[in-house]
């Protein structure tokens, strides 16, 4: 989740051709918001490995930002990335959430639940001696207040604490189409479900049509954890893909209606 006003930081590499990776470039990040004529831009600074780069970037506004990179060496190369959907920050908080509500309430139903328990004992030991009837009308009483404050304790246990709802996992397909626009692969490959205003770029044979079940899931898996195991000589590179974003270009590729 993508903050207004907090610090991030964008990590990306760039390959020339798709395959060299090149350390000497000043990457331009461009951010649009969609819909508001606002705007920022960002150098990003050569950092950690060979042709990696990383932009420092805070938000001004919460809202959807188009964004993408450009490249002035390669003049002014554009690769288009996935929109960002940016948050307002949390305002402060003006009263106790339930997280800290929820165990005092508990304490003091418990606590009149107990006080009940020891009144109930004591009017029917004051009844043994006396036989007075108004002893009865009080154990009746705090017997009654009794369940009512232990039945009220359970009832705050049982109750979620707001803020502890599930997170939905995201949909594999949708997760696919944006790793397929943001890792890159628009620059040599088309799909008929990516539309994209740069790209392909390929010289020589055609690349592979990635048409839904043209590969198996098991082949896919191979190949885009190491494509220079199945074939040495290809020309696709080794993206440092994890295996969560395997599985994502794998349902992506293979689903229907592709």
């Amino acid at each position: 989740q993508i903050t207004a006003g907090q610090a991030l930081s964008i990590g990306f590499t760039v390959r020339q051709h798709g395959k060299t990776l090149r350390s000497d470039l000043r990457p331009i990040v461009r951010f649009d918001r969609i819909g508001v004529k606002e705007s920022f831009e960002v150098t990003a600074q050569r950092q950690d490995g060979e042709g990696h780069y990383v932009a420092e970037i805070s938000f001004p506004s919460a809202g959807q930002w188009n964004w993408r990179v450009d490249i002035q060496q390669f003049g002014m190369m554009t690769q288009d990335m996935s929109p960002l959907t940016v948050v307002a920050a949390p305002a402060p908080a003006s009263a106790p959430s339930s997280a800290t509500t929820a165990p005092a309430t508990n304490t003091m139903s418990l606590a009149a639940g107990a006080a009940g328990v020891v009144v109930v004992i004591g009017a029917l030991l004051f009844w043994l001696r006396t036989r007075a009837r108004l002893a009865l009308v009080v154990v009746a009483v705090a017997a009654l207040g009794s369940v009512i404050g232990f039945t009220t304790a359970g009832a705050s246990v049982a109750q979620p604490v707001a803020g502890d709802a599930e997170v939905a996992a995201p949909d594999q397909v949708a997760l696919g189409y944006t790793l397929f626009v943001d890792k890159g692969c628009t620059m040599c490959h088309m799909h008929p479900a990516v539309k994209t205003s740069v790209g392909p770029f390929w010289i020589g044979a055609e690349p592979p049509k990635l048409s839904a079940g043209r590969y198996s899931a098991e082949y896919l898996r191979q190949w885009l954890k190491d494509p220079r195991a199945i074939k040495p000589a290809t020309q696709m590179p080794n993206l440092g893909l994890k295996q969560d974003e395997i599985e994502a270009l794998i349902a992506f590729l293979n689903a229907t209606g592709n």
